[in-house]
């Protein structure tokens, strides 16, 4: 039986005045002992990058999980993410989470980078042991022309050197059974976190859904028709769904849990502990 692998992800640093909380979410985190933690970053603001940096040292100090930084390289010059590649590199950051970003901030510029692909060469090309992760989509990358054409650009980013997938959010544990098997007949065999976001608040799940192209399964709309207007009865029912989630994707062999939201660490404790996730490594 493969072991479990646990991971979290967590926002930059809002602000200096608020580093002390963040230790604690990290202390709290790491009671889990999770593989890695994942810092996101939004936008191409130079202060996300700052604050995603001052959070992936803060990840690098406790020494007890391993800090992932999100690298988003829509709308950024060559140079601009090689200088920031060598920064990260520079304070010990080993993992990172290769993504396009917002579609807002995607450039047809000459000298950016076309695809997460090409950036991926240039990672591992500056270290190769650099251990790089990229997004899978279950229900498809809402920009991808097809199925064909998105799983075709998920093998690319493993021939290009990515050493793991975490997925998008996706509520409906057939469809990810599906492209798990698509994944398997095309020979993408890297390893597989499936990203978790706990179903705790109404309002969170519709905007990500409708923004990303995510489907609401029928037991899913069915909670969110009923309790939607009550939340502390939504997220029970929601968290009740979060664990047959992962009940069911254990059953089909999954062995990766990438937990979102883990800002929210008392919803992470309770999801954790519900799903006999605690403390399992």
């Amino acid at each position: 039986m493969k072991k479990m692998v646990i991971s979290f992800e967590i926002s930059p640093i809002q602000s200096i005045q608020k580093i002390q909380s963040q230790k604690k979410k990290i202390d709290q985190l790491c009671s889990f002992n999770p593989n890695y933690i994942s810092c996101s970053i939004s936008g191409i603001k130079d202060v996300s990058f700052e604050r995603n940096l001052e959070m992936c040292k803060l990840l690098k100090l406790d020494k007890r999980t391993v800090p992932m930084t999100h690298f988003a390289i829509g709308g950024k010059k060559k140079k601009e993410l090689t200088d920031r590649l060598k920064t990260y590199v520079s304070i010990g950051i080993e993992h990172y989470f290769v993504i396009r970003g917002d579609s807002k901030y995607h450039s047809q510029r000459s000298d950016a980078f076309p695809n997460s692909f090409s950036f991926i060469k240039t990672i591992k090309k500056l270290n190769p042991d650099i251990h790089v992760s990229v997004a899978g989509y279950p229900e498809t990358h809402i920009l991808a022309d097809s199925v064909k054409t998105d799983i075709k650009h998920l093998k690319l980013k493993q021939e290009f050197g990515a050493d793991k997938i975490i997925t998008q959010i996706c509520f409906d544990g057939c469809a990810i059974a599906d492209w798990l098997d698509l994944c398997q007949k095309n020979d993408i065999h890297v390893p597989v976190d499936i990203s978790i976001l706990p179903v705790t608040n109404k309002n969170s799940i519709l905007q990500i859904s409708f923004a990303n192209g995510i489907s609401i399964p029928k037991e899913l709309s069915k909670i969110i028709g009923r309790y939607g207007d009550d939340p502390q009865d939504f997220k029970k029912a929601g968290i009740d769904y979060t664990i047959k989630q992962i009940d069911a994707l254990k059953k089909l062999g999954i062995n990766g849990f990438h937990f979102l939201g883990g800002n929210n660490t008392s919803t992470i404790s309770e999801v954790l502990n519900m799903a006999s996730l605690a403390n399992n490594n």
